[in-house]
């Protein structure tokens, strides 16, 4: 009898490690969803969510009950909505629409109680952003390129007259950020050099005259809000991590610090309307929200727990005091949408509905190594919890982050999600020039893209050392956009170091890269900083760029790619795809129709997460 108990317990443990070990279906996988973007509306008993259902091919908007979850239809655009934002009273709301994907942003209002939209501004081929409103909900900050493709510039929409104003700088000065002081006329604007410089300045609305405020190299001066006489800017002025201060408009050459963290990077602001201010932080690969009552006066508790729970956004209910929507998870969990008071939490959205319990979803956790200068690198472990108790081995796939100034961190992110339910361990190296670890670590990989930083990830085999159910014979690399010109440059320049490699959205050639990115100065004064300049850096550019090199290329190879992208042109990889199957290498490739840069519809979400696996699954 003993051993018939004994065997009962083994083939039970069996069972359930053969369950636990099952590849999740993409079907199963595609019933957790997301919010991309809520308001709570003023009758205090509703929000508009964008999202995309399970049953949805792509994001549309609803109306959500608060009290009960249901959910109503308000718009479907017929493709992905982009954006969704509020006037300043709440009573009138904005959708930002592309065409397919391609980020050419047009502004629409919603007519709530129509669900229907009419365009304010926009054009095919030009992007429009609606950054501020005055306190009536009657004037609109809006920037746009819609006159000067190469320069974003700032106007006002008037929703009486229904006139955009002329542009409130002067032809050929394009800005990246903007605050205005409606009241006394007022307009701050940065001007971007790269992704880590932007120069502050005063604009004066009636002669669009620009007066520079502030102006240092590798530094970032972003306007957040105006309180009296106080402007105060988000920057990383003379110091490592980004921190919030405050200038005196009519002393404007003197930095007040408010909040520092040498740590951290802080990002304030604050609503003066609500009498709420919020601190977003980020560090090694870790960001969350901070709430204060008044201006910084008294912290508001919306979590229990602070070091397992991040929150990702708040927004307070209107007409409420302590009355808050937000946005929480847990490290590489799903997010859900929560109602917050002083007497009560409870749960508005179930984004899950996978059956996966809390504990079977994936779990990411930090682990550090040494790179091959000895300088130690930050990665996210993606890895399910059963794993460290079994004896058994994991695939692994390296996972360069894009960006390229970007991080890869512990909010919740569908490839990662997907490829460990899938028994594949993720490692996602923190590389050189990541963000979140201080501007002189952001700025290594400036003018060495596929260098320090290619080696990084090649060094990141070396941290499967710790983690004892790693199949280090089986370690492939994947990415997109950055991430996949990475992906590319690694197999490229360390040809025997991964057994396959995904690239998705990627760049072949740097020169034709930097040759067809979008115009604005924007993104040209940042790219010839991070690569180079044609003309002036050609040697390096060509030794950086995988196309020139596709006869070192020797494992196989899938390459996805989008018809509508803008920032990494098709045409793009279409040569280095064509490069490397003349040369008889193992490439495999897929463009798909209908989509841009980021993917939205839910069969390219198939795509790309199912794809992925089961090429690798060929490979093992």
């Amino acid at each position: 009898m003993k051993w018939i108990i004994i065997l009962m317990a083994i083939t039970i443990s069996s069972c359930s490690t053969q369950s636990q070990n099952k590849e999740i279906s993409f079907d199963q996988f595609n019933q957790i969803t997301s919010s991309a973007g809520y308001i709570p509306l003023n009758d205090g008993k509703h929000l508009l969510l964008l999202t995309r259902f399970p049953t949805d091919e792509y994001r549309k908007l609803y109306k959500v009950e608060i009290s009960t979850g249901k959910k109503e239809l308000v718009y479907d655009a017929g493709q992905s909505i982009g954006w969704i934002r509020a006037d300043e009273p709440n009573r009138h709301f904005y959708l930002g629409i592309d065409k397919g994907g391609d980020e050419q942003y047009q502004i629409y209002e919603l007519i709530l109680e129509k669900k229907k939209v009419t365009k304010l501004i926009g054009s095919p081929d030009r992007k429009a952003r609606l950054y501020d409103t005055d306190s009536s909900g009657n004037q609109l900050l809006i920037v746009s390129n819609h006159s000067d493709k190469a320069h974003y510039r700032p106007y006002i929409y008037n929703r009486t007259t229904k006139q955009l104003s002329k542009a409130l700088t002067k032809k050929g000065f394009g800005i990246a950020g903007a605050k205005i002081d409606w009241k006394k006329g007022r307009l701050f604007v940065t001007k971007s050099k790269n992704n880590a410089t932007s120069d502050l300045y005063e604009v004066n609305m009636r002669t669009r005259k620009a007066t520079l405020l502030h102006k240092r190299p590798g530094t970032s001066y972003s306007p957040s809000y105006i309180l009296g006489d106080k402007l105060y800017i988000n920057t990383s002025h003379k110091r490592d991590r980004y921190g919030c201060a405050y200038i005196d408009i009519n002393h404007p050459k003197k930095i007040n610090w408010v909040r520092y963290d040498k740590t951290r990077d802080l990002f304030c602001s604050y609503d003066k309307e609500k009498n709420l201010s919020r601190i977003y932080s980020s560090g090694s690969g870790r960001s969350t929200i901070e709430v204060f009552k008044g201006h910084f006066q008294t912290p508001i508790a919306l979590t229990n727990q602070p070091e397992n729970e991040l929150i990702k956004s708040v927004s307070l209910i209107p007409h409420t005091k302590n009355q808050f929507i937000i946005e929480k998870h847990q490290l590489g969990k799903p997010p859900e949408l929560y109602f917050v008071s002083e007497k009560e939490t409870k749960q508005i959205s179930h984004f899950n509905n996978s059956g996966l319990s809390f504990d079977e979803m994936a779990q990411t956790e930090d682990i550090h190594y040494k790179s091959f200068d000895g300088m130690d690198i930050h990665a996210i472990l993606v890895t399910q919890k059963h794993w460290k108790k079994e004896k058994k081995k994991y695939p692994v796939i390296i996972w360069p982050h894009g960006g390229p100034d970007w991080y890869s961190g512990h909010e919740y992110y569908p490839y990662f999600q997907y490829y460990a339910l899938s028994n594949y361990i993720v490692l996602a190296p923190n590389f050189r020039g990541s963000t979140s670890f201080g501007k002189k670590f952001e700025t290594l990989n400036d003018r060495d893209w596929g260098g320090a930083h290619i080696k990084d990830l090649v060094w990141a085999k070396k941290a499967l050392d710790k983690i004892p159910y790693a199949d280090k014979d089986n370690v492939f690399i994947a990415g997109r956009s950055f991430g996949g010109y990475s992906t590319l440059a690694a197999i490229t320049y360390h040809p025997k170091e991964f057994k396959a490699a995904v690239a998705i959205v990627a760049i072949g050639d740097l020169f034709e890269f930097l040759e067809t990115i979008p115009p604005s100065e924007g993104w040209q004064n940042e790219f010839k900083s991070e690569v180079g300049i044609i003309g002036k850096d050609d040697k390096l550019i060509r030794e950086r760029s995988p196309f020139f090199h596709a006869e070192k290329v020797s494992i196989p190879l899938k390459v996805y790619h989008t018809e509508n992208d803008t920032r990494t042109r098709v045409e793009n990889m279409d040569k280095y795809v064509a490069r490397l199957k003349e040369l008889g290498k193992p490439v495999e490739y897929e463009v798909i129709k209908g989509e841009g840069h980021s993917p939205k519809k839910k069969e390219t979400w198939e795509k790309l997460l199912r794809g992925t696996i089961d090429f690798f699954n060929k490979q093992k």
